[in-house]
């Protein structure tokens, strides 16, 4: 499937790490800055380039935590 030039610089395609990631930081040293997404797991580090998973799956844990949460990846 091809996609158009506003597909391909709109979110995902545009590597921005998703929307429903929950982060929490989970360390700070000087201007580096660590956090992990509470949600899905994937990490977030300042130092290493300042990117994060694109998208974001629920773990387990996190659904039985949030029976609010609709379980879509995103």
């Amino acid at each position: 499937m091809a996609m158009n030039k506003t597909q391909l610089t709109s979110w995902p395609w545009n590597n921005r790490p998703s929307k429903r990631h929950v982060f929490k930081v989970t360390f700070q040293h000087g201007s580096e800055i660590g956090e992990t997404c509470q949600r899905c797991g994937s990490h977030y580090n300042t130092r290493v380039g300042g990117t994060a998973a694109v998208y974001c799956y629920a773990t387990k844990a996190w659904m039985a935590a949030h029976p609010e949460d609709d379980g879509k990846e995103g």
